[in-house]
């Protein structure tokens, strides 16, 4: 998803929109009319962690915070950074279902 969603550089963080991927998923549903709550849930940790962390989660601003120099390698902190997040909300949800 790079430059947010294919290089247009608006919206959300490209990083965010594979973490929204794989928690619906793993967490969507399956079926019309199915409980959708936990991936909701999950999603907008996903975010507001984000978000928290970086003041904004819009592809045009970190990338201009940034710089064009560092673009690329900071993008890739930004996927690793939220990877591991949301490998640890998915092993919490795990947890708790248990």
């Amino acid at each position: 998803f790079g430059g947010g969603v294919g290089e247009t550089f608006g919206g959300d963080c490209g990083a965010l929109a594979g973490a929204m991927l794989v928690i619906g998923h793993l967490h969507g549903r399956r079926l019309p009319g199915e409980d959708w709550k936990l991936a909701a849930q999950l999603g907008a940790a996903v975010r507001e962690g984000f978000v928290k962390t970086h003041e904004t989660a819009h592809c045009a601003a970190l990338r201009e915070r940034f710089g064009e120099a560092q673009q690329m390698a900071e993008c890739r902190k930004l996927v690793t950074s939220v990877s591991r997040e949301l490998v640890a909300l998915l092993d919490q949800a795990a947890a708790s279902a248990c």
